[in-house]
């Protein structure tokens, strides 16, 4: 048995090209005790793509309903665990088709 210190696991690429392998970026947690969630993308020109307020919902790699181009795209994740405070992770995700 082995026993992570992280709470959470970031991926930083994902490819959705309908193969269902990686075809959705989603944080995952390893714990269900998830009290607050906010997960937001946004394009190179700093405007939001994507939020989600559901720890099980990732984004499928598209804005406003249109395919958007590979690329990097930045992320900013709030989250709360049940007795922790509110913490805040930030990157980019790579998205390859």
């Amino acid at each position: 048995v082995i026993e992570s210190t992280y709470d959470i696991y970031i991926p930083n690429v994902f490819s959705p090209n309908g193969d269902n392998i990686n075809d959705i970026f989603l944080p995952v947690f390893n714990c269900d005790q998830v009290t607050f969630y906010n997960l937001q993308i946004f394009d190179r020109w700093g405007n939001l793509i994507f939020e989600s307020n559901d720890k099980d919902i990732g984004w499928d790699g598209r804005s406003n309903n249109q395919v958007t181009i590979p690329g990097v795209y930045p992320y900013l994740l709030q989250y709360e665990l049940h007795g922790s405070e509110r913490k805040l992770k930030y990157g980019d995700v790579t998205l390859m088709r």
